[in-house]
């Protein structure tokens, strides 16, 4: 396809070669840990697991950049509420009790915040065997959490029989 400028006739090439490189950064998605991609999915939920069970998790730092979205999102969820909530955060989690404490504990704990539950901690020194900068993801209210308001007999998790 052929069109005319004032000055010259360029030639439209409707398949342009594609750019090399990233124009905007990476989303985290995209890095892998050198692992296969299910394989850092299943990581990933274990740690949304342990962040919502203990409210605290130590692991390195892009791995924390990734888990504190999902954390945000998780809590979001919680909040939200609806009839579909306990089977969508069913899929983002490995055990079924968290997420009952996730529903009874959640939309209290954050009744008063809009965003931004987590927080990431770049901690100052490496691991040890590889150097990797290490990170402590945990929620913004941890001293507010349910088992510290209530004991553990009272617990979420355990039948009423």
């Amino acid at each position: 396809i052929f069109f005319r400028s004032m000055f010259r006739v360029t030639a439209l090439c409707l398949h342009w070669p594609k750019p090399k490189g990233h124009y905007r950064p990476m989303k985290l998605r995209h890095y892998k840990w050198n692992r296969q991609p299910w394989t850092a999915s299943d990581m990933l939920k274990s740690m949304l697991n342990n962040l919502v069970k203990h409210d605290t998790v130590k692991t390195t730092f892009y791995k924390a950049r990734a888990l504190r979205m999902m954390g945000d999102y998780f809590v979001r969820e919680c909040k939200r509420g609806g009839p579909k909530v306990r089977e969508k955060l069913r899929e983002r989690v490995t055990e079924d009790h968290v997420v009952d404490k996730a529903l009874a504990d959640f939309p209290i704990r954050f009744a008063d915040r809009h965003g931004y539950f987590t927080r990431v901690t770049p901690l100052m020194n490496h691991r040890r065997g590889d150097g990797a900068e290490m990170a402590i993801v945990e929620f913004v209210d941890k001293d507010k959490s349910f088992d510290r308001l209530y004991p553990p007999m009272a617990s979420y998790h355990q039948s009423p029989t």
